[in-house]
């Protein structure tokens, strides 16, 4: 559409239309919304043209209108997306989704294209997924229900995957570490409150970093740092605690806990100090230090849970973004805690990641993409 004429209109169907002023013909459907599309506008951003559209389901979305044809839609989400990951995969940056159902889906964050459909052989409903890069291929290990452990090699052709049960209770939550000499070690929360350590394919049998006597509530969430050249394991539960723990001797280093379940963790980086952000029900977040826990931030924004957290780096600065079910995605400038970006979401936000330019968001059975700017220069904002 680079040089052709074009007019955009906009639909109470859900949909927006591009037409060929020359010959009056209908050139391209741009169908994405969820309720009906209010305003449209063709502009550039640099060289390439694109249209924007505004519609009743509370988003604003950016078309690509170079292409001849609409982009394959992927296979549709059954259900809610319950994870999700941006990764590069044989040189694609996809996102890496599961739904509860047996499959865990990479799509390309690009152009939506579904690039591979894993599927468990017991068909057993998967609740998280976590790629990883692993030599010269891209490892994907997901946990889902009755204590389900699976991990895949995505390399074509694909081999049988590599499996495991850690018991009765659902994994809801994973990290995955690259382990030295090759192969990779899988750090799984279960709801049952216990963290076990799996080594895929290697001799080493489960190791029980946690155990059921020792929780005090059911796992919600579970990342992994390193500070000082070792390993923490952070969990957060639905009693409200976040426990970190030595992932060498499983010792306990510090714990904190909150007046509301915690949903969402995330380890990055403040500055030169490494830290983890944690997400209550109550909508509150908080960026602690994670040598000793001490609060540096406390956000207040939202209105429901927060489900899910990220660290980013936009313009040399670091934010942290933020999505709940009160159906926002904000973004948080964590030199002072200000607020720097928010993006409206007609249904639950469930996840969040980021990777590269990109923002994906995991709401109701949609994933979307975002390109995030740099905000304006502190000096420059209004006030």
């Amino acid at each position: 559409m680079l040089n052709t004429p074009v007019v955009l209109s906009a639909s109470d169907d859900d949909t927006m239309c591009c037409w060929d002023t020359r010959t009056g013909s209908l050139r391209d459907v741009l169908a994405g919304h969820t309720s009906g599309v209010t305003s449209a506008a063709l502009t550039r951003v640099g060289t390439r043209p694109v249209a924007v559209t505004v519609s009743k389901d509370r988003t604003v979305r950016t078309w690509d209108t170079t292409r001849e044809e609409p982009p394959p839609a992927p296979d549709g989400h059954p259900r809610w997306v319950r994870s999700l990951a941006l990764h590069r995969v044989a040189g694609r940056l996809c996102a890496v989704t599961t739904c509860r159902d047996d499959r865990v889906r990479v799509i390309d964050a690009g152009n939506g294209e579904l690039v591979a459909n894993f599927e468990t052989a017991r068909n057993l409903p998967l609740n998280t997924a976590v790629p990883i890069t692993a030599g010269d291929t891209t490892l994907i290990a997901a946990g889902g229900i009755q204590g389900h452990l699976i991990l895949w090699d995505v390399r074509p052709p694909a081999g049988s995957p590599v499996g495991t049960s850690l018991g009765t209770a659902d994994v809801v939550a994973l990290s995955v570490l690259p382990r030295d000499g090759g192969g990779v070690r899988v750090i799984a929360g279960s709801s049952d409150g216990s963290v076990m350590i799996w080594y895929p394919g290697g001799r080493h049998p489960l190791r029980e970093f946690v155990t059921r006597r020792h929780r005090t509530g059911d796992i919600a969430c579970l990342a992994v740092a390193e500070t000082g050249g070792e390993h923490l394991v952070v969990t957060g539960d639905f009693d409200g605690y976040v426990r970190v723990r030595s992932l060498r001797t499983a010792d306990l280093v510090h714990t904190r806990r909150y007046g509301a379940p915690v949903r969402a963790l995330a380890t990055g980086t403040r500055g030169t100090d490494p830290c983890m952000a944690v997400g209550t029900a109550d909508g509150e977040i908080r960026v602690l230090r994670l040598a000793d826990a001490a609060v540096l931030l406390a956000l207040r924004g939202h209105t429901a849970a927060v489900r899910s957290l990220t660290f980013a780096r936009l313009g040399g600065e670091d934010v942290l973004f933020s999505g709940s079910a009160d159906g926002t995605v904000r973004g948080w400038d964590l030199r002072d805690g200000d607020q720097t970006h928010r993006i409206d979401l007609p249904d639950i936000v469930q996840t969040v990641a980021h990777q590269e330019t990109s923002l994906a968001i995991g709401y109701g059975r949609e994933v979307s993409v975002f390109t995030p700017v740099t905000a304006q220069p502190r000096e420059s904002r209004s006030q």
